[in-house]
């Protein structure tokens, strides 16, 4: 199955054919379901959203929240490059 997409993955007009994808995603959805993949991706998710909210304001603005703004990152970038 996955021959047929690695013979053409080097030409970026060749799109696979939807059994062959319908087929790949059939045969991955057991092993999803039981190492528990989606319980983890939901965890995740639910703790992202979670966590996000907590950093908004009474008016709707995000206050400092878990990502750094654009002037912060580079200040980290900087601060790293320096070895601190």
């Amino acid at each position: 199955m996955l021959d047929a997409l690695s013979t053409s993955s080097n030409r970026e007009d060749i799109v696979p054919k939807p059994q062959i994808l319908k087929d790949l995603l059939a045969a991955l959805e057991p092993r999803c379901m039981a190492t528990g993949f989606s319980d983890l991706v939901l965890t995740w998710d639910s703790r992202i959203h979670n966590q996000t909210a907590l950093f908004e304001l009474m008016d709707g603005q995000p206050s400092a929240g878990p990502f750094p703004s654009p002037e912060g990152l580079g200040k980290l970038i900087a601060a790293f490059r320096s070895g601190m």
